[in-house]
């Protein structure tokens, strides 16, 4: 029996977009939600998807039309999930972004068929992941790596952020839901690094050991919350995009806070974005905000930092 919880998917009639579909009715499945198959239609000139295009009324019985054929296809993969039509015309990321207030999740594939008024999806699915208020996945499709083997774990990006916090966790219920780990990554990014080469071997062990303590410590609340689930913790080094990139290639999820600041401070921002939602190798969660409610809390300003900054005497 599904719930009152909805995890709304955007659906533009291309093979990416039924992996997505995919994606959110096995997340509905273990969120006890119902999937909301979302289509926009372009309501005035320019491309749509299935050669959609005139007026409103065209445009959203075009929707439909694709929605009706979605919806069979939902209901035809997961009998016991509840899938609902919502066709919309205007702005695609704008409506995507409407459509999802109050669900628990929003899902976009990595890439469409240009379907949403000429862009491709990854257009789209980056201005949700900016500018949604709860938790957007980018779902890419695999192709023939689809069914590679992976490890039941959840990859999380840590840079002691508030965003950062919330993404930890968002990770550690989808461990306890799928039976999985969860292994946190903190990247020290290139500025950082060349800082911290000039440090004597002895001062570099020391900070070494103290963002060790620090990753530690930001996990122990969550950890405590979840004993079942089992944790590991990386300290890498790298540009963070591609270090986090790279380690999605045998996990389940990827997950990211929305901001943070240092390393992961601009994951969420132009070429940067790109990199991970265009070469993660595994579905990317984008967390603001109460993962459980769906909607952003208010802006704390609590920061914990692994090391100083490159500016700053990093021997303290």
């Amino acid at each position: 029996m599904t719930g009152d919880a909805r995890i709304v998917v955007g659906v533009d009639g291309s093979t990416n977009s039924l992996v997505a579909v995919d994606w959110a009715l096995a997340e509905a499945g273990r969120l006890d939600a119902r999937v909301v198959l979302c289509h926009v239609g372009r309501a005035s000139g320019g491309r749509a998807s299935g050669g959609l295009g005139g007026d409103g009324e065209d445009a959203l019985s075009a929707a439909e039309r694709m929605l009706a054929r979605g919806v069979r296809y939902a209901r035809g993969r997961a009998p016991n999930v509840e899938a609902i039509p919502e066709p919309r015309s205007g702005g695609p990321a704008q409506q995507l972004l409407a459509a999802a207030s109050g669900a628990v999740l929003l899902v976009v594939g990595a890439r469409g068929d240009g379907g949403f008024h000429g862009l491709r999806l990854g257009s789209v699915s980056a201005q949700v992941a900016r500018h949604a208020h709860g938790t957007v996945v980018v779902v890419p499709n695999l192709g023939d790596r689809a069914g590679a083997e992976r490890d039941p774990q959840i990859v999380v990006g840590v840079d002691g952020s508030p965003g950062s916090d919330d993404a930890l966790a968002f990770a550690f219920a989808e461990a306890v839901r799928r039976k999985a780990g969860v292994r946190a990554v903190h990247v020290f990014d290139a500025a950082t690094m060349q800082a911290m080469a000039t440090l004597p071997q002895e001062d570099l062990y020391r900070l070494h050991v103290s963002a060790a303590d620090t990753l530690r410590g930001l996990l122990r609340a969550h950890a405590r919350a979840h004993p079942a689930v089992e944790v590991s913790r990386e300290l890498l080094s790298g540009a963070p995009a591609a270090t986090l990139a790279a380690a999605s290639a045998t996990a389940e999820l990827l997950v990211l806070g929305s901001r943070g600041h240092g390393d992961i401070a601009t994951l969420m921002l132009g070429s940067t974005s790109n990199t991970v939602l265009h070469n993660a190798q595994c579905p990317v969660a984008v967390v603001r905000g109460d993962p459980r409610s769906g909607r952003a809390h208010p802006r704390r300003r609590t920061v914990t930092r692994f090391a100083p900054k490159p500016s700053a005497d990093i021997r303290g």
